[in-house]
Formats: structure tokens, sequence, C-alpha cells
């Protein structure tokens, strides 16, 4: 278990998972397997687009994209599954749905997300911008893929089995905790079982 200075609020019955050092370290490396992996991908040069999912993804995404190291285009959509809520209603709200066509079509898009639980919002988010552009591929990233056997990201940062939520770097619970620097767990019945892997 690594240790994070207290100068924020925590919750009880929450324990640092991902230290802000080792999220650093995971999304730069993150970033250079992304731009090998689409060197064999057409057009990812001149025509690379990642779509951040918001609100959960922009911390993550602003950090990848950064140290991307080369050109690339970006934007949003807003999606919600967990709302103030520690589990996904298992349906996906699109509160902002406006990306630019011009982003879009003829483009290799990623889509960026804190998280991956059953893939849902991935498929969802995917199968939309394919009914209504024409993009090249459709790849997903997230930064943490709590692993399953129906759904696995195009690239990922880190890996963790076990049934509890997490919150910092952006990662919340309704519009709490995302201020942390470092990912805390808590598991969703009071004990701490957090299996990075």
């Amino acid at each position: 278990m690594e240790n994070s200075p207290k100068n924020y609020s925590e919750p009880e019955n929450s324990r640092v998972v991902f230290s802000s050092a080792r999220i650093q370290e995971g999304v730069t490396k993150l970033a250079r397997r992304i731009k090998d992996d689409l060197k064999n991908t057409a057009g990812h040069e001149k025509d690379l687009t990642f779509i951040v999912l918001l609100k959960g993804g922009a911390r993550f995404a602003f950090d990848l994209i950064s140290r991307y190291g080369g050109k690339y285009y970006y934007d949003f959509v807003g999606v919600a599954s967990y709302g103030d809520k520690t589990c996904s209603g298992g349906r996906l709200e699109f509160y902002h749905y406006g990306l630019n066509k011009e982003l879009v079509d003829r483009r290799v898009i990623v889509l960026l997300d804190d998280i991956c639980d059953s893939g849902l919002t991935f498929k969802l988010v995917s199968e939309r911008i394919k009914s209504d552009f024409k993009p090249l591929v459709v790849k997903t990233c997230s930064l943490i893929w709590r692993v399953n056997q129906n759904f696995c990201p195009d690239f990922y940062a880190f890996k963790v089995k076990g049934d509890y939520y997490f919150i910092g770097y952006g990662l919340g619970i309704g519009e709490e905790y995302r201020y942390l620097d470092d990912i805390l767990a808590i598991d969703k019945q009071g004990a701490r079982h957090v299996v990075p892997m």
C-alpha cells in the first residue's frame, strides 16, 4: 500500500492504491504504447482524434495527450452511468454530444476514459460515433481496466480486480473527491479488498 500526504479530505475506509507518482509513470508509458501501436494504423499521424469522455476522463486525458508527442486533435463527449452512486445503473446518459464532424470522419479515434468496468460506456459511445460519423477506426483507452471477461480496452495503464470504488485523479462520487492527486479505493461493503495487478 502506498501512502499519500493528508493535505486533503479523504473518506473513511479508503486507502491509496495508485500514488500520484505511479499514475504519472503509468500515463507516460501508456502514451508511448499508443503512439507505437498507431504507427501501423493508416493515417494516424495527421488524422488522430482523442475523444475525452467527461467528466472522469478529463484529468487523465490531458496528462496522456500532453505526453503523446505527435500531432493530434481532441473533442469531448459527456456521458454518465454512475451519477452520484458507486455502482453503474447499467444505462448511459449522453449529456453532451456535439462532436465536430471534421475531427471524426476519416480519422483514427481513440476514446479516453478514467475506468473501464463492464465496457458498456465504451461500447455505446463507439456504436453511436460509428452510426453518426465515418471514422477510420475507433480504439478505446482507459486509465484503469477492471478485469472482466466481457470487454478489454485496446489500451490501459493499470488493471485491477475486486469489488470496490475508486476516487481521486478525476474519479469521484458525484462531484466529490475528483481533486485528489492519488487514486484511492473504497470497498462497496466497507472492507478493503483492493488488488492492483
